[in-house]
């Protein structure tokens, strides 16, 4: 069970990230390539918020696999 919200996770997270790419304008790409603030916008929060959830889950079925379903 375990696996399948961490497979989810990963698929929302690919999602995520091009829904924040397209929404990136070309100002913002010009300040980041030149190591300026980007603004954060709540998708890019929530985007932020998906990729650590998804890094978590991703150990959390490492040790299920290791410990628990043997």
């Amino acid at each position: 069970m375990v696996w399948k919200i961490t497979i989810l996770l990963w698929a929302l997270v690919l999602i995520g990230s091009y829904f924040v790419k397209c929404s990136i304008s070309r100002e913002e790409r010009i300040r980041a390539s030149y190591g300026g603030n980007i603004k954060l916008t709540p998708g890019r929060i929530v985007y932020l918020i998906l990729v650590f959830a998804s890094i978590i889950m991703t150990f959390a079925t490492l040790v299920w696999f290791l410990f628990f379903k043997l």
